[in-house]
């Protein structure tokens, strides 16, 4: 055989296989895919209870209704050995409270005896003011303060409950001052002189010559 003889049947043997090649099915590549993971188990909220139907939310509890208590028996005075407190006792308890918290110091440096601390006390001077023909007025002051020409009237405005009296200008007309804690009385001038010192109101009237004495009158 030649040798155009021999690469012809080599030619034709390799057109063959290649008919033969895309008659068969071509086999399928294996493909690698990630491992499945598995699912995390069901987990059930404080208000959701698992059913066949699925979740449903879970009925709140209804709350327990408490028997009422029995009603305490009378009281026995016998039944106590100090028998049941009174409202002086409390008052008598809290005073001591507040004396154990401490007490208010610092004012009494004032020298002022109506002023014991930061609340405002009752005026207890009584003082009688004599008005000739429009009779005869009574009022109470904190304090009163004589000196050799004048007498001073003091009042706390901080105290709201009680009246304050300012007397009048009267001019020469004379008024007649009466007070029973000095066991005194006064002939003096009102002129309408009065001052203010921060909370406290000050009436000064001018003593006459003539000063009556009260234990004089009595005796």
């Amino acid at each position: 055989m030649t040798v155009l003889g021999q690469m012809g049947n080599a030619i034709a043997s390799l057109g063959q296989r290649m008919d033969q090649a895309e008659q068969q099915p071509a086999q399928a590549q294996p493909q690698h895919y990630p491992p499945m993971r598995q699912p995390a188990p069901l987990q059930t909220l404080p208000n959701e209870r698992p059913s066949r139907g699925g979740m449903q939310p879970a009925r709140p509890d209804r709350p327990r209704r408490r028997a009422p208590l029995p009603a305490p028996p009378p009281l026995d005075e016998a039944d106590f050995e100090d028998g049941p407190q009174t409202m002086q006792q409390i008052r008598d308890a809290e005073d001591d409270t507040q004396h154990r918290e401490g007490l208010v110091v610092g004012f009494e440096t004032l020298n002022m005896s109506f002023i014991t601390g930061p609340l405002p006390v009752k005026p207890k001077k009584e003082v009688f003011f004599g008005m000739g023909q429009m009779g005869t007025m009574a009022c109470r002051y904190h304090a009163v303060s004589e000196s050799d020409d004048c007498l001073a009237l003091v009042y706390d405005t901080r105290y709201e409950d009680g009246q304050q009296f300012l007397p009048p200008d009267t001019g020469d007309v004379p008024v007649e001052v009466s007070v029973p804690s000095l066991k005194a009385k006064y002939l003096c001038s009102s002129l309408g002189l009065h001052f203010s010192i921060g909370v406290l109101d000050i009436v000064v009237l001018v003593k006459r010559p003539k000063q009556i004495d009260q234990e004089e009158d009595e005796g």
